[in-house]
């Protein structure tokens, strides 16, 4: 069995054996032509959590409309690479505002220009239904994204009422005390 052997440094006393498998076949490990960690079995960094960016938003933010449009609550994060994931996760109390039987809608959306901009992402919106009476409760809504980009991109929080002409709130029912917050996390895959 061969080996390769590399000596400490001028301040340490210890050899570092790197030993090939136990195999008749011979095998090549190219090192990549820079300085830094050398990413094996896997990768560094490979299932921790890269970045965070974080927003919030005040204030009550109520729609009637059946068509989705932005809360107003949104943030850009620029993945370090296309394999990395993108944990998404909102928080604020709704409310149904016109005190009748309504669902309140809410989608996360990706785009790459801005706020409300892009596509829906997951497969189903998340609803919020109260029945005949204005309450006010706390939502939470979470997606893992797999965007395959690294450009920079907007994660925005949309919501839509589902019955037209019946307002329905994200962050709403105590006015200036109000707060929504999305936190959008970087996951090294």
């Amino acid at each position: 069995m061969s080996k390769v052997q590399l000596a400490g440094n001028a301040s340490g006393t210890g050899i570092f054996t790197i030993a090939s498998p136990n195999s008749n076949t011979d095998r090549t490990l190219t090192l990549p032509d820079n300085t830094g960690t050398v990413a094996l079995q896997g990768g560094v960094g490979v299932g921790k959590i890269l970045q965070v960016v974080s927003a919030t938003v005040t204030g009550d933010t109520g729609t009637t409309s059946t068509s989705y449009g932005s809360t107003g609550l949104y943030a850009t994060i620029t993945p370090s690479s296309t394999s990395s994931r993108i944990i998404c996760l909102a928080s604020s109390n709704c409310s149904n505002v016109s005190n009748s039987g309504n669902a309140l809608c809410l989608s996360f959306y990706r785009g790459t220009s801005g706020n409300g901009s892009g596509s829906l992402i997951g497969a189903n919106p998340y609803y919020w239904v109260t029945y005949n009476s204005t309450s006010y409760q706390a939502m939470q809504m979470m997606y893992l994204d797999s965007p395959a980009s690294t450009a920079a991109l907007t994660y925005t929080v949309m919501h839509k009422s589902g019955t037209a002409g019946q307002n329905v709130g994200w962050c709403y029912g105590f006015g200036s005390d109000n707060r929504a917050s999305l936190i959008l996390m970087e996951v090294g895959a």
